[in-house]
C-alpha cells in the first residue's frame, strides 16, 4: 500500500497506479516535499534538511567538537579520546577541520596531539599560535589513526609556550555500527 500525507498528496497520475510509495505534500504536485519507495528502501527530500544531529551507522564520518586545555609545564598528558567522542569503537581516524574557539591567548603557544605508541597507531595534529597570527592555526592536518582491541583510546597532549584552551571541530571516521 501507499502512504500519502497532506491535502491532495499523491493525487497525480504517476502515484495513482504505483504501490509501496510514500508522499508528503500539500498539493497534487509531481515533486512533493518528501517521496519514498518502501520496496526500494529509498527516501528523497525535494528541498533542504536541517538537523541538530545526525547519527550514522556503519563506516562513516561524524563531526564532533571537543575542548582541549593545554597546560604549559604539565609535560605529556593523556587525553581520554573515548570520553571526548562519546564512543568506544575499535578504531578512529581523526582529522582536524577548524578551530572554532580559543581562550584569546595572544602569546605563543603550541599544542601537539599525537597517537599513543602502538604499531597500529600513527599521526599527530599540531596547533600553533604565534604573536603575529590573528588566531591559532592547524599546522599539521594529516590526522591521527587510533586502534585498540580493547576499545580504550587516548592520545598524548603536550603544550609549549603559554597554557591555552581550544575548541576543535574534528571529522571522525569509524565503524559506528
Amino acid at each position: 500500500g501507499n502512504v500519502f500525507i497532506g491535502n491532495e498528496a499523491g493525487n497525480t497520475s504517476s502515484y495513482q497506479t504505483a504501490s509501496n510509495k510514500l508522499v508528503v505534500a500539500n498539493s497534487d504536485t509531481e515533486t512533493p516535499l518528501i517521496e519514498g519507495d518502501f520496496s526500494a528502501k529509498t527516501l528523497k527530500v525535494n528541498g533542504s534538511i536541517e538537523a541538530s544531529s545526525i547519527t550514522t551507522s556503519g563506516v562513516g564520518d561524524r563531526f564532533i567538537e571537543i575542548t582541549i586545555a593545554g597546560v604549559y609545564g604539565d609535560g605529556e598528558v593523556q587525553f581520554d579520546l573515548d570520553a571526548a567522542l562519546g564512543s568506544n569503537n575499535e578504531w578512529y581516524h581523526i582529522t582536524p577541520i577548524h578551530i572554532s574557539e580559543w581562550d584569546g591567548n595572544n602569546d605563543y603557544f603550541f599544542l601537539q596531539f599525537s597517537s599513543n605508541s602502538n604499531s597500529r597507531n600513527y599521526g599527530d595534529i599540531n596547533i600553533m599560535k604565534q604573536s603575529s597570527y590573528s588566531a591559532p592555526q592547524i599546522q599539521n592536518s594529516n590526522g591521527i589513526y587510533s586502534y585498540s582491541s580493547s576499545n580504550q583510546h587516548s592520545i598524548k597532549v603536550q603544550c609549549s609556550g603559554r597554557s591555552s584552551t581550544i575548541k576543535l571541530l574534528l571529522r571522525v571516521t569509524s565503524d559506528w555500527s
